[in-house]
């Protein structure tokens, strides 16, 4: 066989085995989804969600830089607005407002990260409550770290807080939702030791 020829066969070979690499990575990352979404024991519940832009991360950020305490009150968790659209974008001032005061009588709490200039730079509301299914729980709900602070530690120091929490109260259980399209947030929750334990259905009334 002419050189010429060797050398197109020998090309076309390689091209060959870099395609069959990268369907069998297609493969294996589907299969890992699917495998995920339907057979995985489901401990967050999934509801929908307008995915939050990233914009810039700041440089490794020591997390002692950050004290975590409690948010109490209506005008103090109003004060944090800024935090909260982030995550629920379209959400006006008023309509958060409003939602705080339908929350707070039953039992709504917050908590934040603070950086050194006092500013709050990450926040989660949470409830305790019991259901048959968990027993005594605790729940994260609104969790949200300031896009320039991300990977800073911040939310490992909030759910810590969260947990120490959980277990001073004696709760069985910490469950939370998470929007199907914050993959970031699944990782971190995966990584923290939760599992997907059940869908979490939504109609709009």
């Amino acid at each position: 066989m002419p050189l010429r020829c060797k050398k197109i066969l020998w090309i076309v070979t390689l091209f060959g085995i870099y395609m069959h690499s990268l369907h069998a990575a297609f493969y294996r990352q589907n299969l890992i989804f699917v495998y995920t979404q339907r057979f995985c024991a489901y401990p967050f519940r999934v509801a929908r969600h307008t995915p939050i832009i990233m914009t810039h991360k700041p440089s490794a950020l020591p997390e002692a830089a950050f004290a975590v305490q409690e948010i109490r009150g209506l005008e103090p968790m109003l004060a944090q607005y800024r935090l909260v659209q982030q995550l629920n974008p379209s959400m006006p001032k008023e309509r958060y407002k409003e939602l705080l005061q339908q929350m707070l009588p039953s039992g709504y709490r917050m908590v934040g990260a603070f950086n050194e200039a006092g500013a709050c730079v990450g926040l989660s509301g949470f409830w305790v409550g019991t259901k048959l299914y968990s027993g005594k729980y605790l729940e994260p709900d609104n969790f949200v770290v300031d896009a320039a602070y991300r990977s800073a530690g911040v939310g490992k120091l909030l759910s810590d807080w969260m947990l120490e929490e959980a277990q001073r109260l004696h709760c069985d259980t910490v469950m939370l939702d998470a929007y199907v399209t914050n993959g970031p947030a699944h990782r971190f929750y995966f990584r923290e030791g939760f599992h997907v334990k059940s869908f979490h259905f939504f109609k709009s009334l």
